[in-house]
């Protein structure tokens, strides 16, 4: 009796584990300024996942993650995508209903563009950036107002096309922020650095805005709008 007690306790949280998104942090910005303070919002938001600045060790596991975040980090301190075996990797899960965030400035403009970029639909250029910025009426990261400590003013403007939209702009309505939706993967792609923006109140803070972007994913853990609670392990009653 004990042995199967355990057993559906086992199998309830293993099920609760998948539904609340199972995610990898991949971070191999090399001052880890933005990662690590993703990671802590999600675990405070109660999902569960991994952590690493070297995806390789990864590759041939990608379909176990319900969403990627990528942080690439922003000139001098940033890591170059190129294609490659990590690329097509990240392209296959994307093709197989997989879905990415992915944070940098030159990433968008001025590195290489790999076939990964084609996926978030975003044409970015060269850009200067007004503080604070706002997120986008509509979308859901409307009511969202932050300023910054630390970030350069010279960020990448991004440009959706095709079935993207902005859901960021700075104060001179510059687009910074872009989130895609093509019924076969999701993405979203910023230019600025989540770790240096700057609490305030609900909903201008970056607990707020990982929880809405883990519910534009679609994972919701069974969790209402704004309950930041470790997902529980069901009682079972035999």
């Amino acid at each position: 009796m004990k042995f199967t007690v355990f057993l559906l306790l086992f199998i309830v949280t293993c099920a609760q584990l998948l539904s609340a998104g199972y995610f990898l942090v991949w971070d191999p910005a090399p001052l880890h300024d933005s990662g690590p303070v993703f990671r802590n919002c999600l675990d405070s938001l109660g999902y569960f996942g991994e952590y690493d600045v070297n995806i390789s060790a990864h590759l041939n596991r990608l379909s176990d993650f319900a969403e990627i975040f990528i942080f690439l980090g922003n000139y001098p301190d940033n890591y170059i995508l190129q294609d490659g075996e990590v690329v097509d990797s990240l392209c296959s899960y994307l093709d197989n209903g997989g879905q990415i965030y992915m944070e940098g400035d030159d990433t968008w403009w001025k590195d290489p563009q790999t076939n990964l970029h084609n996926y978030f639909n975003i044409q970015g250029e060269e850009g200067i950036i007004t503080f604070p910025i706002r997120g986008v009426a509509g979308t859901f990261t409307e009511g969202m107002e932050f300023c910054h400590g630390g970030e350069p003013l010279r960020l990448a403007k991004l440009t959706p096309q095709g079935t993207a939209f902005i859901i960021f702009e700075d104060d001179s309505g510059k687009s910074i922020g872009v989130a895609c939706d093509t019924l076969a993967y999701k993405t979203i792609g910023f230019s600025f650095t989540f770790g240096y923006l700057t609490d305030t109140l609900p909903p201008s803070r970056k607990i707020d805005l990982a929880d809405s972007i883990m519910h534009f994913f679609e994972n919701f853990a069974g969790k209402k709008e704004g309950e930041y609670q470790k997902a529980k392990t069901t009682d079972i009653i035999l």
